[in-house]
């Protein structure tokens, strides 16, 4: 790691950043950033599934349903227009079969716990379960099936789904970006094609005037500190 000295800091405001920072906007490090804005109604997930007969082509798998992407997009979209939701919100887990019923499982994202309560009462309401199966008829229709897939010919159609009793859960926590010291090493710290780390090669006090450069890492939850090297 290169050495840092002559430290620099910029904050956001409690909005986080609304545009990417430059350099003219950090500031010697006189002060901390201010605390860490409230946090606001955390994202929730709505587990659900459903039930149907399905008229699929003879000899279809549990494994053609579930590699099939078009087949998935389908449903995908349908349980995105059923419940007025945007289908990047949607996911289909998997679907199985159990003779000529097949099970979906699906989830979708909600951005606080009054939303999530919005769509367990919308899966509760017996229209939804009408809605689906106009629906994912008019998706399967509609979808342009590649040659390869068995349902080209033949696209599935579904009866009136039963719909299980979902369930709320807490959204995934993001990844943490990783800092200089958790990794030890920085975004400046590159190596060559020989595997020779290039910043440790050429570290000398000439290296300043080829130009400033900064270290980021993160400071408290959306503000960047950076430091001159």
């Amino acid at each position: 790691m290169r050495p840092i000295d002559n430290k620099k800091m910029i904050c956001s405001d409690t909005n986080g950043f609304t545009a990417a920072p430059t350099i003219d906007d950090f500031s010697d490090c006189t002060a901390e950033c201010p605390p860490r804005a409230p946090p606001g109604p955390q994202a929730k997930v709505v587990q659900a599934s459903y039930s149907a007969p399905e008229v699929l082509p003879v000899g279809t798998t549990a494994k053609q349903l579930q590699d099939d992407p078009t087949y998935k997009g389908a449903k995908r979209k349908a349980l995105a227009t059923t419940l007025n939701v945007s289908p990047e919100d949607v996911d289909v887990v998997h679907s199985l079969l159990f003779g000529p019923k097949v099970l979906t499982r699906f989830e979708i994202a909600a951005k606080n716990q009054g939303t999530a309560d919005a769509l367990v009462t919308k899966l509760g309401d017996p229209q939804t379960s009408a809605s689906l199966k106009t629906e994912t008829n008019k998706a399967m229709t509609e979808a342009t099936w590649p040659q390869d897939s068995a349902f080209k010919n033949a696209p599935p159609t579904m009866e009136q789904p039963i719909i299980f009793t979902p369930v709320v859960v807490q959204a995934p926590t993001p990844f943490p970006v990783p800092t200089p010291d958790e990794t030890g090493t920085t975004m400046n710290d590159t190596m060559d094609p020989n595997g020779t780390d290039e910043n440790n090669t050429n570290n000398t006090e000439a290296d300043g005037a080829q130009g400033a450069q900064a270290i980021i890492s993160i400071c408290v939850v959306a503000s960047v500190a950076a430091a001159w090297v």
